[in-house]
């Protein structure tokens, strides 16, 4: 059984649109285009672009309404489920922004710490002490490098010239 259409309309469209559909109908409006909830016949709502024009006799009275209704439900689900998808994106890319800043200042405050006192060290030791210190300070240099170096990895801020860099850098394959 067919029903009219403002009764199949969700009583929150019914309520948004009814003025607008008798300006339409009354000849006021040319055009109309809302979106709106429906009910099918089995009373299941769906999504509902509608769109609306009038009819004109040849003395311009209006005679009816073409309309046009189309099912945006799936279309709208899949908008919601994109724009969750790109919060929880957003959400965790700011997670892993914090989370390497979190590292970086944890690696790199001790490694700032042991050079410092290196350095301290290096003028007030004798010869083979000062080769040791010498050696904590090329292998902290070579760390705070890599954790920098790992740091940007993840951040994708790594040029080829740093990896470039990187790799005459570090002597890899050896001691």
């Amino acid at each position: 059984k067919a029903r009219p259409l403002l009764e199949l309309m969700s009583q929150v469209g019914r309520d948004q649109w009814e003025d607008k559909l008798a300006e339409l109908l009354s000849g006021e409006l040319e055009a109309l285009h809302f979106g709106s909830r429906f009910l099918r016949k089995s009373d299941v709502q769906v999504d509902v672009d509608v769109q609306a024009n009038v009819v004109r006799d040849e003395m311009g009275r209006p005679l009816f309404a073409v309309m046009l209704l189309k099912d945006v439900t799936e279309a709208r689900r899949a908008e919601e489920e994109l724009v969750t998808a790109k919060q929880r994106a957003e959400e965790i890319a700011a997670f892993k922004s914090a989370l390497l800043d979190n590292i970086n200042h944890e690696l790199r405050t001790p490694l700032a710490t042991i050079l410092g006192f290196a350095s301290i060290l290096i003028g007030e030791v004798t010869d083979d002490q000062r080769e040791f210190i010498g050696l904590i300070q090329k292998a902290g240099v070579k760390l705070t490098y890599l954790v920098g170096t790992m740091i940007e990895i993840p951040r994708g801020a790594l040029t080829a010239d740093a990896i470039a860099g990187a790799a005459q850098f570090f002597s890899f394959g050896t001691n």
